[in-house]
């Protein structure tokens, strides 16, 4: 991971959010994990370790974000256990949930990152080495396995697209690789249930770095540039079809039942 960059502020405008402020991010996105899955008291948040490799955030970005969390009664953390949802008021929930940014903004970091992706597939045609391509070869067969296991591969996909960035062996375009990431933490803000599993086409997901790869080992930047593209547009595209599902689930989340204690309650006291 890149958490020591990526935790740092950048250049105005695009800029990586404060280390602070990433921490309130992660705490957003878990409270939309927590909705949107349908997750009831003693239901288990992922890993620490998922949650930082799938977000690109340190360790202790996720523990401060845990810690607001467990602040405001919404989770316990039980020691070499992990974090577990406590009973909840789901509308209350739902209703402090704001968007992460207009869909003008999220569209623009888009839109800026598919441009320095597909460029820089020229770059890399010619500068990466062996050890670069035996690296994405490594990580998209981490992926296959991951799918075999049902395991989600967000954090395998963040980091082969990051390696393609270092392969250009360029340090002015590595400095923006947090173009990539904001990218994806806007997927994960929308599609909360990419941090357990792929709500995506995981074979076309991998067959798609494949082709990049190979186009890469035969230095064709042409041909690269081209799959990067048809890559990218189908993944954005994908994911604008499910961020609409997932704002129209957390709608309808919040009109549910508040907790499953109150389920039992009203139950028992019929």
């Amino acid at each position: 991971m890149m958490t020591s960059q990526n935790d740092a502020n950048g250049p105005a405008g695009l800029e990586p959010v404060a280390r602070d402020t990433l921490a309130g991010r992660v705490v957003l996105i878990l409270k939309r994990f927590i909705l949107m899955e349908g997750l009831h008291e003693a239901d288990q948040l992922p890993p620490e370790r998922t949650l930082a490799e799938t977000l690109d955030v340190s360790l202790r970005v996720v523990r401060e974000a845990l810690g607001m969390l467990v602040g405001e009664g919404l989770i316990v953390k039980q020691h070499g256990r992990g974090a577990f949802v406590r009973a909840l008021d789901r509308e209350r929930l739902a209703a402090d949930l704001s968007p992460a940014g207009s869909r003008r903004q999220t569209d623009g970091v888009h839109a800026a990152r598919c441009a320095l992706e597909i460029g820089a597939m020229y770059l890399v045609a010619q500068q990466a080495t062996p050890a670069d391509l035996d690296a994405l070869c490594e990580i998209i067969g981490s992926m296959q396995r991951r799918v075999g296991r049902g395991e989600a591969i967000a954090a395998d996909d963040l980091l082969f697209h990051q390696t393609l960035l270092r392969a250009t062996h360029n340090a002015a375009l590595q400095q923006i690789d947090y173009l990539i990431v904001e990218s994806l933490r806007l997927d994960v803000y929308d599609q909360p249930g990419l941090l357990r599993r792929s709500l995506r086409d995981e074979t076309g997901v991998i067959a798609a770095h494949q082709a990049v790869v190979r186009a890469l080992a035969e230095r064709d930047g042409e041909q690269a540039s081209r799959a990067m593209r048809a890559h990218l547009d189908r993944l954005l595209q994908t994911a604008d079809i499910e961020s609409e599902v997932e704002r129209v689930s957390l709608k309808a989340s919040g009109k549910g039942t508040r907790t499953s204690a109150d389920e039992r309650g009203s139950k028992s006291g019929a």
